[in-house]
């Protein structure tokens, strides 16, 4: 999978020239050592001459020990931290903690979290730079499928409303009120079968 960089952030005005641009860069690990080490190596071959870029590597599957050889393979990459899980608390928990211990002070101008499965174009960070932080809070990368070619990730340009946001909060407990119907009826039949045998 590649993930193209949008026309905002090749278009844009330059970022300020008298300071450094800082991206933080958070990958999570769950037993995906191979993509991880891909992913690493993607972005050494990166130019980040133009940014001052810090990665975060969560390991939250850390006690079956599949990331050491990553990590030894990293470890003249002074930029990039390994930070193991004692326990896995989900993807955006890893996230979250290691947001935390990294930048206690505070976010760099961008911070990406991204999954170890992604590709990243050359120039990306580059490209990132010159793009003003006050751009936007978030930008959305395209991943497009390998089959079809098809954006695996839309996106929305406005925040929904609040019927919407509410109508989503409804669905999963509308499949959980039709299993329970569907465990009622099957309840129902076994009992007047087992009623009909005595």
């Amino acid at each position: 999978m590649s993930v193209p960089v949008e026309n905002p952030i090749a278009s844009a005005p330059p970022a300020q020239a008298d300071r450094t641009i800082q991206i933080g860069l958070i990958t999570v690990n769950y037993r995906s050592a191979e993509a991880t080490a891909r992913f690493l190596g993607d972005i050494l071959r990166q130019d980040r001459s133009h940014c001052r870029l810090r990665v975060v590597v969560v390991d939250n599957s850390a006690a079956m020990g599949d990331l050491a050889p990553v990590r030894a393979a990293f470890t003249d990459a002074e930029d990039f931290a390994f930070l193991p899980m004692p326990s896995n608390p989900g993807y955006f928990g890893a996230a979250h903690s290691a947001f935390q211990q990294v930048w206690p002070d505070g976010p760099p101008d961008w911070l990406i979290v991204a999954n170890p499965d992604i590709r990243l174009p050359q120039g990306f960070f580059t490209r990132l730079a010159q793009l003003p932080p006050s751009t936007g809070a978030v930008l959305a990368p395209s991943i497009l499928s390998g089959r079809t070619g098809l954006n695996q990730n839309p996106y929305r340009r406005t925040r929904p409303t609040a019927m919407r946001m509410n109508l989503f909060r409804l669905i999963p407990r509308v499949r959980f009120l039709l299993w329970l119907l569907r465990a009622q009826c099957h309840l129902r039949h076994y009992l007047r079968r087992s009623m009909k045998r005595v």
